[in-house]
């Protein structure tokens, strides 16, 4: 019992009622409901184009490789390699 009186411990009273109200009014804006995702889907549409039609690779699987193959008749052919 004599450690109980000696080690005296303190409490503070914290009023939570302003902070609730600061939460409730912070609801969801405009720029974080559409706009951020907005930017963030056409940001990721072009990074994936982009790669798609930047590395030389990806494009020739994607596009495949069309050379221009002439003849000596009038006609033009292609072919697909």
């Amino acid at each position: 019992m004599e450690e109980n009186s000696n080690n005296k411990q303190t409490y503070q009273v914290i009023d939570m009622s302003d902070h609730e109200k600061k939460e409730k009014k912070s609801s969801s804006s405009f720029s974080k409901s559409i706009l951020l995702p907005f930017c963030s889907g056409v940001l990721g549409a072009t990074l994936v184009v982009g790669t798609c039609f930047g590395v030389p690779q990806i494009r020739t699987y994607l596009m495949g490789k069309t050379e221009f193959v002439q003849t000596s008749s009038p006609s033009r052919k292609y072919r697909n390699t």
